[in-house]
């Protein structure tokens, strides 16, 4: 019997090590977004490819994958309602950890549930009935076989798959950089008008105007150009003098002090104002010693 050489029994076993550790090419990655992108789900390959997320997926040994992608109007309200960092968490619960085709997915028992990405966190599969949709966290899979590759399938969603707890939002434990980022502000920054569905918890949003009678927010003033802050508006005598922002509807006007005469019976009209040249009402024309 001739004996085996040496050189070729290290090279299959090499061989066999790299094979069994390979992970998801970047051809392949590459293929299934740009079929996500012909089919009108731009947004999240966009996400991907500029977040770390990308660089897990090509990195991660014996890795397979199903991506349940959200359309692109969902993810874009999530990315203007939500930190970057939820945001991202958001886009690795829609990656499932196992590669299963059509045929696979659709004899799934109903509530199988699918490991994802986000660690900890899962997809449960379901079918809608009446009907041919498969589910996957209640948002149905409107778009099959987008692409199918030998270690990744893609598929269409036809919204965004919601957090199902809020304490899946803010666990800092189940990802590495939550305890890099406790409490992160939101990227809204118009604070009276803030998202109607906004994913970050109350203490987050940005605060509401107070429901006191009486009180209305003026315009932006033309000293600063922007509006008052919420906390100027609602801050009244305790803290000092009122905000010249306010308007106080039971409060008179503040006039100059009169040197003659006796004063205006009540409902007489009040006398006219003066010229822009000797201010006599500090309150309404905004006063710099008044402002600080």
């Amino acid at each position: 019997m001739a004996k085996r050489n040496p050189a070729f029994l290290l090279l299959l076993a090499l061989t066999a090590l790299f094979t069994v550790a390979a992970a998801l090419s970047e051809p392949e990655l590459d293929a299934a977004l740009s079929a996500l992108n012909a089919r009108g789900y731009t947004l999240f390959g966009k996400a991907i490819t500029a977040s770390d997320i990308r660089f897990e997926l090509l990195h991660i040994p014996n890795g397979t994958y199903t991506l349940f992608a959200p359309t692109d109007a969902a993810l874009f309200a999530l990315d203007m309602a939500s930190p970057a960092w939820l945001y991202v968490r958001s886009l690795r619960r829609h990656i499932a950890l196992r590669r299963l085709p059509n045929h696979l997915l659709s004899v799934l028992p109903p509530g199988y549930r699918l490991p994802t990405l986000l660690p900890q966190r899962s997809l449960r599969i379901s079918r809608r009935l009446p009907g041919p949709f498969i589910t996957a966290d209640d948002v149905d899979v409107v778009l099959p076989a987008v692409f199918h590759g030998p270690d990744l399938v893609a598929y269409g969603l036809g919204g965004i798959i919601p957090p199902r707890h809020p304490t899946d939002l803010f666990l800092s434990g189940s990802h590495p950089r939550s305890t890099d980022l406790p409490n992160p502000p939101s990227r809204s920054n118009d604070w009276s008008s803030p998202p109607s569905r906004s994913a970050d918890p109350p203490e987050l949003r940005p605060p509401a105007t107070h429901p006191v009678p009486g009180i209305d927010l003026l315009a932006p003033s033309p000293l600063n150009g922007s509006s008052p802050s919420p906390s100027d508006a609602i801050e009244t005598g305790t803290h000092g003098a009122p905000s010249p922002a306010l308007v106080l509807e039971d409060q008179p006007p503040i006039s100059a002090p009169v040197q003659t005469g006796t004063p205006s019976p009540a409902g007489m009209s009040s006398p006219a104002p003066a010229p822009a040249s000797t201010p006599t009402n500090p309150w309404l024309l905004g006063s710099p010693e008044l402002l600080h």
